[in-house]
């Protein structure tokens, strides 16, 4: 996202608008595509990354860390918008939403931390996260509202993908190590199957890029 922010900053103060599109757009989506694997990835194998860190006696962080992953997704898309707000010098409405996810995160400590301890604070974490995101990318579709197919309905899409993967969780007896490997094609077949991979992802793997249709 900070290597993207000359490109925005340049495409936003010539008013090229098309370049600011494809940007935006391409930098949420990618950067979604990555949170939402390793969401997917935390939520999957957390019992074996908490087992190789601290072993059994920390195995009560395992739900707190499958919660905390959540923020991921959240974090990308609060980074992605941010810097496109920051090209577009909307100063204030990152400011607003900044300080809108603190308060939330701060009321929503005092209230869940008493009553469900380190997955209270876990889930505060979280929802501060995807407030900010929230507020951000709402200003940014107000601000410009040509970005409103990039900005939300793709990645409503690719998030709902990450959820249909992370449904191998649910067949009996599957050991975790080999649910996050099957979650992870999952997810990966899923986008290349209905072309939400990002091209740059797709270089990333090796995967021959296909000509762009649309």
């Amino acid at each position: 996202a900070g290597t993207a922010f000359p490109i925005l900053a340049r495409a936003a103060a010539q008013r090229d608008h098309a370049r600011l599109h494809y940007a935006a757009g391409r930098l949420l989506e990618v950067t979604l595509v990555l949170g939402t694997f390793l969401t997917l990835l935390l939520a999957l194998g957390a019992k074996p990354v908490i087992d190789v860190l601290g072993g059994a006696k920390f195995a009560p962080s395992v739900p707190v860390l499958r919660i905390q992953g959540l923020a991921l997704i959240a974090t990308c898309a609060a980074v992605s918008a941010g810097y496109v707000l920051l090209a577009l010098r909307r100063h204030r409405a990152i400011l607003v939403a900044n300080a809108a996810a603190l308060v939330v995160s701060l009321l929503l400590s005092v209230l869940l931390i008493p009553l469900m301890h380190a997955q209270g604070a876990a889930v505060a974490v979280v929802l501060a996260e995807f407030t900010l995101a929230g507020m951000q990318v709402t200003m940014l579709v107000r601000a410009r509202p040509d970005l409103l197919d990039a900005l939300l309905r793709r990645p409503i899409a690719i998030l709902a993908m990450g959820a249909a993967a992370s449904s191998v969780a649910l067949i009996p007896g599957l050991p975790p190590v080999a649910a996050v490997a099957l979650g992870a094609l999952a997810f990966l077949a899923l986008l290349t199957f209905t072309g939400y991979l990002p091209p740059e992802i797709r270089e990333l793997l090796g995967r021959p890029q296909r000509p762009n249709s649309g």
